[in-house]
């Protein structure tokens, strides 16, 4: 999951309304973020705000954000360039480049932390191996590649499909942690549990009836398993 991996490197503004020339005139470069408006742009110079309303976008290299609103922070970095620092967005988010996708309600990028997160009540993100749905929250940390996903979980690949309260979903080894009335399916198989670490590389999961990871009280495991004819 390498979305928005590009935006969260330095950054140089570009600025422009959505027109036929508009690239001629400022055209953006392979180092700049641009911010584009059907509606329109407003720039809060004293409050180092840039506000771009109406079928909002936002382009750096491959990423594109979509948003009815997409708000900018910035501020003069040591060479006294402008430097965006925070994007928070509302309404209608998708978040695109070539292989991944992702949508919700409101979006938050921190782009010193590297942290991006989508709001519910359908957080989405799919690329060609996994889909990510959540009613709460997607989080996404770009350091360690990591996802969090929060509220009505439901992780989709091409033999399983995982559903939990919460997912923690580690990209880079495809591997999940899931807590909380937890349900795996693989075909007509069915598991149920309090939680399960699930290696979808393996396909190997491990579920206990615990509904925290950390607790120790009992629980119980539940599975509906449909043997495969040996004819």
């Amino acid at each position: 999951m390498n979305l928005l991996r590009i935006i969260f490197f330095g950054i140089v503004l570009s600025l422009h309304h959505q027109t036929s020339a508009a690239d001629a005139i400022l055209p953006v470069g392979k180092n700049s973020l641009s911010l584009d408006a059907a509606g329109s742009v407003e720039w809060r110079q004293k409050e180092q705000l840039l506000i771009a309303t109406g079928k909002a976008v936002v382009r750096k290299g491959e990423i594109t954000l979509n948003a009815d609103e997409i708000t900018a922070s910035y501020r003069d970095d040591p060479e006294n360039k402008m430097e965006i620092y925070k994007i928070t967005a509302v309404g209608n988010i998708l978040i695109t480049n070539k292989e991944e996708s992702a949508r919700g309600s409101r979006a938050f990028i921190d782009l010193e932390k590297q942290v991006l997160i989508i709001f519910g009540p359908e957080a989405y993100f799919s690329n060609h191996d996994i889909s990510i749905s959540a009613s709460n929250q997607l989080e996404y940390f770009l350091d360690n590649q990591r996802a969090i996903a929060r509220g009505g979980v439901i992780v989709k690949t091409l033999n399983e499909i995982l559903e939990a309260d919460q997912v923690e979903y580690d990209l880079k080894n495809q591997r999940a942690e899931a807590v909380g009335e937890v349900r795996v399916k693989r075909g007509k198989n069915i598991l149920l549990g309090g939680n399960a670490t699930i290696d979808f590389k393996s396909g190997i999961s491990r579920i206990s009836g615990t509904k925290a990871k950390n607790s120790k009280a009992p629980g119980t495991v539940r599975g509906v398993i449909f043997p495969q004819s040996t004819r």
